[in-house]
């Protein structure tokens, strides 16, 4: 009996722990000022744009909405399988593609390829959207107004962009 207890708690503290690790922000650490590419990340050509000035711009010469990903891309579990089930594949990016301008803010806890603009926009992006956990998915306006906002949904991108539409749909006003 004990036995069976001891494994039951800790495969429940490994569980809890996963969960739990995407919800609370990690502590900024100061970054050593590398440059970050303005665009970064994401497979099967997702163009993931780490400043949100330039990215509202672009959204508003294309007729484009943002897609604002706040990501922990180097610790969550739940960003990385996102990315892996959804971001990173074909049919999501071509489909995506035609009405977002995809924005990263990655709160990684190596910090180092980033610099500290990026890392305090990113700080005040989550400030602004009041993001409380990891992955939370905005989707915003040209002009950075949010209408709806999501994180990871199961069952891959159709069902991913399905969901978007909806959202899109009943958000815009």
């Amino acid at each position: 009996m004990r036995k069976t207890f001891t494994i039951f708690a800790i495969v429940s503290i490994a569980f809890v722990v996963l969960i739990a690790g995407c919800r609370k922000k990690p502590q900024q650490q100061a970054g050593d000022g590398n440059t970050q590419s303005e665009s970064v990340g994401g497979g099967a050509g997702l163009e993931w744009i780490t400043d949100f000035e330039s990215a509202k711009s672009k959204a508003g010469r294309e007729g484009k909405d943002l897609f604002i990903n706040f990501s922990g891309s180097d610790w969550c579990g739940w960003c990385k399988l996102l990315d892996r089930e959804v971001f990173s594949r074909a049919e999501f990016v071509q489909k995506a593609g035609q009405s977002f301008v995809f924005v990263l803010a990655d709160f990684p806890r190596d910090t180092s390829g980033q610099t500290k603009a990026v890392q305090q926009q990113n700080q005040r992006l989550s400030d602004r959207y009041k993001v409380e956990g990891f992955p939370t998915v905005i989707l915003a306006d040209s002009a950075g107004r949010e209408y709806a906002r999501t994180g990871y949904v199961e069952g891959g991108p159709v069902k991913y962009l399905k969901y978007l539409e909806e959202l899109r749909r009943t958000g815009h006003k």
